[in-house]
């Protein structure tokens, strides 16, 4: 029974060490002020965030910044790239924003309410 004790403390070391091999460094900030980077780019700093936020992407094309994604339209494989200027993505963000506030509160509506009891 003495023979399993060093095993299991051998066990439990290999582990350790191996676990501490896994972390991850800590995530740096970007070193750029997202004021300056907005300002840069002609943009709002609310709009900035909001599209960093959203998952898009910033490009600039005549001298104009858009905000671009990739889309997967259903039933295809082959990614669209979809730009709109700010105005047109503040809006979209602001449509998307109320549906999500529209859902919570639907769902919230009907967590509170209780279920109607089927008569027997």
């Amino acid at each position: 029974m003495r023979k399993t004790y060093p095993m299991v403390l051998i066990m439990c070391a290999a582990i350790a060490v191996g676990g501490t091999g896994c972390a991850q460094p800590p995530v740096k900030r970007p070193s750029v002020k997202l004021d300056a980077l907005a300002k840069q780019l002609g943009v709002s700093t609310s709009v900035l965030e909001l599209a960093l936020r959203a998952g898009y992407t910033t490009e600039i094309e005549g001298g104009k910044t858009l905000f671009c994604r990739h889309d997967e339209h259903t039933g295809s494989m082959v990614p669209i790239l979809d730009c709109e200027d700010a105005a047109r993505l503040r809006g979209d963000l602001q449509t998307r924003q109320q549906f999500v506030n529209e859902v919570h509160q639907q769902v919230s509506q009907t967590a509170i309410q209780p279920t109607p009891k089927s008569p027997r």
